[in-house]
């Protein structure tokens, strides 16, 4: 094992949000992985955009799994199974997080060639053991908030500090 402050790679600024890569479809289709995907972008406080500003992005977390056993690649959707099928935990692969800090470099266009450097840690992670939530208490967890319009009069506009002027 080695420490990261033994590393002589570039680190990301504290407090900067990272970009999340999951690259599988299994994210988006299997429910053990869509869970760990929503656990992952609550624990590192992402939120799904659809742009992104390459002069902010300083460091990116890519989550990838192994080669896709052809058992998985129908999986169904369900979020709130009465009771979650037993599955071999060898059937499933394994998750591969990494962390790189990004570097803009030109590339003789108007959009940059971002360089990847790994920064650490790396790890390969294997899903275990499993107890799918009560439907009723994801469904409750799974809510968003609604959000409140705000009425602004014509003739004015809201300053970026939340001020009418």
């Amino acid at each position: 094992m080695e420490r990261l402050d033994g590393r002589q790679t570039p680190k990301s600024t504290p407090g900067h949000k990272p970009l999340m890569h999951f690259a599988s479809e299994l994210f988006d289709t299997h429910p053990r992985f869509i869970q760990l995907k929503s656990l992952l972008l609550d624990f590192f406080n992402g939120e799904v955009v659809q742009e992104i500003c390459l002069a902010g992005l300083e460091h990116v977390i890519s989550i990838t799994l192994a080669p896709t056993p052809e058992s998985l690649n129908n999986a169904s959707t369900n979020m709130y199974p009465n009771k979650a099928p037993a599955e071999d935990v060898a059937s499933l692969p394994k998750v591969h997080i990494r962390t790189y800090t990004t570097r803009l470099l030109s590339s003789g266009t108007r959009v940059p060639r971002v360089e990847l450097t790994p920064m650490g840690p790396s790890l390969d992670l294997v899903l275990r053991r499993y107890q799918p939530a009560d439907a009723e208490l994801l469904k409750q967890a799974m809510k968003r908030p609604k959000m409140k319009k705000v009425d602004v009069e014509k003739g004015t506009f809201r300053h970026p500090f939340f001020i009418l002027v």
